[in-house]
């Protein structure tokens, strides 16, 4: 991931720009958008996960993600093959229940 990295910090202003305009039109197929992992076509079986959806580079989204469970102190667990990562996290019932 260190050599996206640095491909992407070399992009001048005119490619940045660029970029976010085509965002909307995301590309599989540019060298700085390919997913790293592999990316199945998304089917809903259980109506009990939690997901959400992006056109944004999922390499990214993923890093993002798990440097910040990794600053909040949560265990996680990331998957090597797709882009799964699980973790609890745990609440508390602010309701004063005077039953």
């Amino acid at each position: 991931m260190d050599m996206r990295k640095s491909d992407l910090l070399k992009r001048n202003m005119a490619q940045q720009v660029l970029g976010q305009a085509q965002q909307a039109g995301f590309n599989v197929e540019d060298k700085l958008n390919k997913p790293q992992k592999s990316l199945e076509k998304y089917e809903r079986v259980f109506n009990n996960n939690t997901e959400f959806f992006s056109t944004y580079n999922p390499d990214m989204i993923e890093e993002t993600l798990v440097n910040y469970l990794k600053k909040e102190n949560f265990e996680f667990k990331v998957r090597d093959d797709k882009y799964k990562i699980k973790y609890t996290l745990r609440g508390t019932d602010d309701f004063e229940n005077n039953v």
